[in-house]
Order: C-alpha cells, then sequence, then structure tokens
C-alpha cells in the first residue's frame, strides 16, 4: 500500500512500543521522505479577546495540491488538512507526546500516522 508525503519534511516511524532508552535511528522501521509536492493549505485568521485573554483563531478555507482519492493510496498531509477533508486516505504524524524530538524540539520521529474522519 502506497503512502506518499505531501508535506515538506521527512516523516520518520517507530514501533508503538519504542523505548527512548535505544538508539531511535535504529528504531526507525518506515521513512517517507517528500514526494516534491506539497499541499497549500489557505487560512485566514480572527482575533477575539475573553475576559481580558488574547485568542487567535485560524480559519481554514481550504487547501490545494492534493490528489484524487486513489485506491489503496495513504497521503500525508499537513494536521490541519487532514483535519477538514473528511478523507480517510490523507493522514498527519502523530507530534503530540509520543514523538520523539531532536535537541532543539523539533520532531524526528513518531509512532502513528492517523486520519481524522467525522462519523
Amino acid at each position: 500500500m502506497p503512502i506518499v508525503n505531501l508535506t515538506n519534511v521527512t516523516v520518520r516511524l517507530i514501533p508503538e512500543d519504542y523505548d527512548t532508552s535505544t538508539d531511535v535511528d535504529e528504531a526507525i522501521y518506515a521513512t517517507f521522505e517528500p514526494s516534491g509536492q506539497q499541499v497549500e493549505v489557505q487560512t485566514r485568521g480572527e482575533r477575539h479577546e475573553m475576559d481580558g485573554v488574547p485568542v487567535e483563531v485560524t480559519y481554514v478555507t481550504g487547501f490545494a495540491g492534493v490528489p484524487e482519492a486513489e485506491d489503496g493510496t495513504f497521503y500525508i498531509v499537513p494536521q490541519p488538512v487532514a483535519k477538514v477533508s473528511e478523507r480517510p486516505d490523507l493522514v498527519t504524524p502523530d507530534t503530540g507526546p509520543s514523538a520523539v524530538r531532536d535537541e532543539s524540539g523539533k520532531v524526528y520521529a513518531c509512532r502513528r500516522l492517523f486520519s481524522v474522519v467525522k462519523e
């Protein structure tokens, strides 16, 4: 089953049960380099204030550069695209607390890809 990376970053996967005391590079079992095709996310922002606290709201107004769904193919896309698309073939890296980060705090590897689809 092909997985095409439509982001501008390398996505590395490590096992769910990866032990952080071992070398992360030895644990990587799949690497997805950027395909050269990127998704463009269109957004607009609004600034609000609630009880004196500034709140910035970003609305995803659209996206471009995502191929039509193809049976058996998954596409790695930016998280906002995966969340608003409602397409199960659009996945995003899980960059939450279980991700492994480099010394500068950037995600180096993640344990899974996920899709968000409204039921």
